[in-house]
């Protein structure tokens, strides 16, 4: 299973409500965090070229 989100690790140790505290207390139980740092630039073309499927 793959979750993300823009809530750092501090909001999701300090749910606002008991509703986002049942959410937020299943998400570790299931999924190992993985956190990406760095700056975020998408107007910068990608490096990977994409390639279409092509019909036989």
């Amino acid at each position: 299973m793959i979750i993300t989100t823009n809530l750092k690790p501090a909001e999701l140790k300090n749910p606002p409500d008991l509703a986002h505290a049942r959410i937020y207390d299943r998400i570790p139980e299931r999924c190992a965090p993985i956190l990406f740092a760095g700056k975020n630039s998408p107007g910068q073309p990608s490096r990977r070229r994409k390639t279409r499927h092509r019909e036989p």
